[in-house]
């Protein structure tokens, strides 16, 4: 509204409000009385409906939020049995390929090498673990002649 419709409407509203009072005034008593009361009858009805409407609405949306707890609590309780499903399955699968790892009948070919070389390690005797020691002491100790031989089996 512009500042001149704006300024109309509130003198109209003004006027009309005191035209309404100097009328009420020369109403004789009974019949202000019988205003007085049909007004209050009038606003004591409006409050009655006030509250009722907010009643209702209270009531829907306490209705509305027990709905959404519930379907909450559903799709929670339904999320909970899906990861724990899930973890099961998880779970199984993990027990299936451990077992299979243990399993005689699933060994390849470097698992039965290296099963094989962990048996002849293991039952070697202390004299085959010696290391060979080798100083000069021991290679110079006789003032031989060292020979040297090649690969195509000739010395010198």
């Amino acid at each position: 509204m512009s500042k001149k419709a704006g300024f109309g409407f509130g003198l109209f509203v003004g006027l009309t409000g005191a035209a309404a009072y100097f009328a009420f005034k020369r109403l004789d008593s009974a019949k202000q009385k019988e205003i007085i009361t049909k007004v209050n009858n009038t606003a004591h009805d409006l409050k009655d409906r006030a509250v009722d409407y907010a009643f209702y609405a209270n009531d829907a949306i306490s209705d509305a939020r027990q709905k959404v707890n519930q379907k909450t609590g559903e799709l929670t309780d339904n999320a909970k049995q899906a990861v724990n499903s899930a973890g099961e399955k998880i779970n199984d699968r993990f027990k299936e390929n451990s077992d299979d790892d243990n399993d005689e009948s699933n060994t390849t070919q470097f698992h039965t090498a290296a099963d094989r070389l962990r048996d002849e390690l293991n039952n070697t005797s202390e004299d085959a673990q010696d290391d060979i020691v080798v100083n000069a002491d021991d290679v110079f100790k006789n003032d031989k002649k060292v020979e040297t031989f090649y690969p195509n089996g000739t010395s010198k």
